[in-house]
């Protein structure tokens, strides 16, 4: 933590937060003293540490904890662009790898080699392809652009030894 201290007072921080997974959060709490005591035991129950308050995430892994200036953090959005249409042929994936893919094995898909909803089997991994025009629907395709920018205020410590 004292690297987190350091940074924070070289940058000026004015709402310096920590952010770890839960693990790393209860694991502080069970860090024992010489007298066997939980020291920090409190200070995790109001979700603090060293006077700076802790988010917890699912998305930041068990071995590293981040320091961020949240006065710092800036977001702009835009207006969310919608399209919709119902003659689309849709492949159900998920995000695990590899991506499912159709037509020429690049993506290019021309008149000769169209998607077809039995065209499921042959995908790569195969996937389940539901044509929206065939049973007469309509989908939905919501965009929407967002930029941000930390201003270099963002530490991240790796390979914690806490869990």
């Amino acid at each position: 933590m004292p690297f987190f201290l350091t940074q924070f007072q070289a940058n000026k921080a004015r709402r310096p937060v920590l952010i770890m997974s839960d693990l790393t959060l209860m694991t502080i709490a069970m860090l024992r003293d010489g007298a066997g005591g939980f020291p920090m035991a409190g200070a995790v129950a109001a979700k603090t540490l060293f006077g700076m308050p802790v988010i917890t995430s699912g998305n930041v892994s068990n071995t590293e904890i981040l320091g961020v200036d949240a006065d710092r953090i800036w977001l702009a959005d835009n207006l969310p662009e919608f399209d919709s249409s119902s003659e689309v042929t849709l492949v159900m994936a998920d995000a695990e790898a590899p991506a499912p893919t159709m037509g020429d094995g690049a993506g290019n898909v021309g008149v000769s080699d169209s998607i077809k909803v039995s065209d499921a089997a042959g995908t790569t991994p195969p996937a389940e392809v539901h044509s929206v025009f065939q049973s007469d629907g309509t989908a939905i395709r919501m965009v929407q652009p967002i930029s941000w920018n930390n201003f270099g205020t963002t530490q991240q410590l790796t390979s914690v030894g806490y869990v």
